[in-house]
């Protein structure tokens, strides 16, 4: 009935529509088992009934124990209760309800401790984290010794409000007008800096000050990085691993203010040898070499298609410096806070928010997003052409543990130390059977390893601008077997369970996974086969490469690096500048 008349008979039509389509979609009506459909009725009175509102013989028309809810749902009169019983319209409660729980994602309070003091003890001597003013697991006992001191609590109350004279003692010594304290805040303060908010750790300036020291960027491309110009102001300062992909003949135009070394593929496999086929070729997944190259703890990626993007301030973000901020504070996977980002400035965990689950756990990954051009796949290009974002979200989430996500390689940051072996980019592009997948194999395998091992993953703040939209029909051609294969892939990956033994550290986890992949990934195709392989040599070459036993020698290096950055270049193994070409070109038409 599309007529809305204002009054009765209009409220009546909708509570009927309401009803039905609730039963029709099997509701879980009162009195009846779920999937049961019974349709309203009229009594005499042409009132509407639902099966429950028939009790003991008798209709309830509104009044009583139910209050004008026509399904039975609605509030009930405290007449409908009995003392040390069930309410008589429910019946009792199913056999078997006490047993009946489900895997739980929340790990008990001194399952988090212990992971806190294992976790600081393994990294001891990495970068000390940012502090942030944040309330910690500590708070409930702090207010509650500050509350014993002031009166006596039942705590087995049942009935009355146990704290109420205790704190009306404690508001009546700090005083409060209603917007802040107006006598004596000391106590309240005392309990801040006895750890109820979190301070540890040495500035966030001395850090991200710093940061060249402890983060590379690393870049792979196929064309002159003149882009790097747009970048000058965050990355001047900073390493840069630039990765050639393609032909290793074609020489790239690279700034002179740059610190950077530049790997081609002859020096992939002068460093890997016969390992070498690990690396992808014609693929942006060739950055996993700057990964195997860095020695430090945080490594930066993007692509040479971004620019810095404008934040809602109107300024240029410094995208190294916000993803360094999200990997050194926590990440709160067990728990989702509504307000986004606890440990950002201005903001905390909310009210429902487990205490025990403040501290949160060490952050493995920062996942940026993107101005301008989504990261879309090549279907979804070419139904939304026109589709831009020009939207700038600043709000970072911790993505919960058991969601997998989808990660695009042209904006994130990771740590070495905690998930490097696991941030893999899945084998593609030359010789494979699909392709634009390796950064989505990457968040997903390593969402995995990161679950298992209690770390965090972050996505939303900071973002790029994403230029340039690849070609959508190229894209669909890479992507054609990822649009069947990432339903299977996803799936498995939801559900592949790791074993305590994994839980040593992430190239152990991956291993294990490689050959779960192997094993059931791998009657999909054999290509997964191959790609549990690459992930096991992944791990092998990691550790390899970790302990100084590969020896990584670029073709080229820039005239500013220096300290640990110089070294030995192979110049036999470089692309010639086109000056170079052209005076050997000249000289040899001369001696003709």
């Amino acid at each position: 009935d599309q007529r809305f008349v204002v009054g009765p008979g209009a409220e009546m039509r909708l509570i009927v529509v309401s009803a039905t389509l609730l039963g029709a979609r099997g509701a879980f009506l009162p009195g009846t088992s779920v999937g049961e459909h019974k349709e309203p009725r009229s009594s005499e009175h042409g009132e509407l009934t639902t099966p429950h509102t028939k009790e003991h013989g008798k209709e309830h028309k509104g009044g009583g124990g139910h209050t004008g809810s026509i399904l039975g749902l609605g509030h009930h009169s405290s007449s409908s209760y009995h003392k040390g019983g069930h309410h008589h319209g429910y019946g009792k409660p199913p056999e078997g309800l006490e047993r009946a729980r489900r895997p739980g994602i929340i790990p008990s309070a001194e399952k988090v401790a212990q992971d806190s003091k294992n976790f600081a003890a393994r990294h001891q001597g990495s970068i000390p984290a940012i502090p942030t003013e944040t309330t910690t697991p500590q708070v409930p006992e702090l207010f509650r010794g500050a509350l014993r001191e002031r009166g006596k609590i039942d705590e087995a109350a049942t009935d009355y409000l146990p704290a109420e004279k205790a704190t009306r003692a404690l508001e009546a010594e700090v005083g409060w007008d209603g917007e802040r304290f107006d006598k004596d805040p000391s106590v309240v303060e005392g309990l801040r800096s006895m750890g109820g908010l979190s301070t540890s750790g040495v500035s966030a300036a001395a850090v991200l000050g710093n940061l060249p020291k402890y983060m590379d960027v690393v870049i792979p491309s196929i064309r002159d990085l003149d882009f790097l110009n747009e970048w000058r102001q965050f990355l001047e300062g900073f390493h840069l691993i630039l990765v050639q992909d393609g032909d290793p003949d074609k020489y790239l135009a690279i700034p002179d203010w740059a610190d950077y070394e530049l790997y081609n593929r002859r020096d992939v496999e002068a460093a890997l040898g016969d390992r070498s086929w690990i690396i992808s070729q014609r693929d942006a997944s060739v950055r996993n070499f700057g990964f195997l190259v860095s020695r430090k703890k945080l490594v930066y990626t993007v692509d040479d298609d971004c620019r810095p993007a404008v934040g809602p301030d109107g300024q240029l973000v410094n995208v190294l410096v916000e993803h360094a901020r999200n990997l050194l504070s926590p990440s709160t996977p067990y728990f989702f806070n509504t307000v986004y980002d606890p440990f950002r400035d201005g903001s905390d965990f909310v009210r429902g928010y487990p205490y025990s689950l403040r501290a949160g756990v060490a952050t493995a990954v920062s996942h940026g997003l993107w101005l301008h051009n989504y990261d879309y796949d090549a279907p979804t290009q070419l139904l939304k052409v026109d589709e831009r974002n020009e939207r700038y979200v600043d709000a970072t989430v911790t993505v919960p543990k058991g969601v997998l996500y989808p990660l695009c390689s042209m904006n994130v940051a990771f740590d070495r130390e905690l998930i490097g072996p696991a941030f893999m980019q899945g084998l593609m592009g030359t010789g494979q059977p699909w392709a634009r997948y390796d950064d989505m194999w990457a968040g997903w395998a390593s969402k995995v390893v990161a679950d298992h091992l209690g770390l965090g993953s972050k996505t939303g703040h900071p973002y790029i601008k994403h230029n340039k939209a690849s070609n959508p029909f190229t894209n669909l051609m890479k992507e054609y077997k990822g649009l069947e294969w990432q339903e299977d892939v996803t799936r498995f990956l939801d559900t592949v369970q790791l074993s305590q033994a994994a839980a040593r550290d992430a190239g152990t986890a991956y291993i294990e996974l490689s050959w779960r992949v192997h094993e059931t990934l791998g009657k999909l195709n054999p290509y997964f086969q191959r790609l549990g392989l690459a992930m096991r040599t992944w791990v092998e070459v990691w550790r390899e490469a970790q302990q100084g036993q590969v020896k990584f020698v670029p073709s080229r290096r820039g005239s500013q690096a220096t300290g640990a950055h110089a070294g030995p270049v192979a110049h036999d193994r470089a692309a010639r500048p086109p000056d170079a070409r052209s005076a050997t070109s000249r000289a040899l038409r001369a001696s003709v």
